[in-house]
């Protein structure tokens, strides 16, 4: 009797050493890392590309490998146009046609089965027919949300004219958000009082000197 539980003992551990021999992760890479953008440069005038037949100028757009995508969502908008071009690839550069003398901002996912990231938001101006005044770039929102009940709010723009004179933020629980500063000159704000779990959406104004304006927009969710 003891001869044939050591036996099958035996059995047990070399079908358990089988298996652990073929056992292969789904998904080895499951959480991807966010592409870095490189071209067109951000905040920049793009003075790349080849100008078609078409009135367009072709530009090389590229960007940084990430490990584990299988391919990647790049997507485009040009300044004031709510519609997103998007072009997708295997590759980390893409040669796109877009409009002469025009402002877009553009970022990229990286993609596999189970995960989807997205990069920066960078902007750029593509060269084209002479431009008397360019408007602002759209402004960078930065938010320290530590909990407290208070957040720090920053902001950020260039402008290629270098004529920003003022900013408006729009804050609150509503979508769109109502007028929280119009007009000022600062580019912060601290101890703005919020309420814990409550999402808060935020449009930045930015305004240069001949009235050109650019709004960008962001959401938290207070912690």
């Amino acid at each position: 009797m003891k001869s044939i539980y050591i036996f099958l003992v035996l059995i047990v551990m070399l079908l358990i050493a089988g298996c652990e021999g073929k056992f292969e992760p789904n998904n080895p890479v499951s959480y991807l890392s966010a592409a870095d953008l490189i071209f067109p440069n951000d905040e920049e005038l793009c003075l790349e590309g080849e100008i078609s037949e078409a009135g367009k100028i072709k530009i090389p757009f590229s960007w940084s490998a990430v490990d584990g995508a299988t391919n990647y969502r790049i997507s485009i908008k040009a300044e004031g146009n709510a519609e997103e071009f998007t072009f997708e690839t295997t590759d980390t550069k893409a040669d796109l046609d877009v409009e002469l003398g025009t402002m877009y901002t553009w970022k990229v996912f990286a993609i596999n089965e189970s995960s989807e990231t997205e990069s920066n938001v960078w902007s750029f101006y593509s060269q084209g027919a002479p431009i008397n005044n360019y408007a602002p770039f759209p402004a960078v929102i930065m938010i320290v949300n530590e909990g407290n009940g208070l957040i720090d709010l920053a902001w950020q723009s260039n402008d290629l004219d270098n004529d920003i004179v003022s900013y408006s933020v729009y804050l609150s629980l509503e979508n769109p958000p109502s007028i929280y500063l119009e007009n000022t000159t600062a580019t912060s704000e601290n101890n703005i009082p919020v309420t814990s779990s409550m999402t808060y959406y935020i449009v930045m104004e930015t305004k240069d000197a001949l009235g050109n304006s650019t709004e960008s927009k962001t959401s938290f969710v207070a912690n």
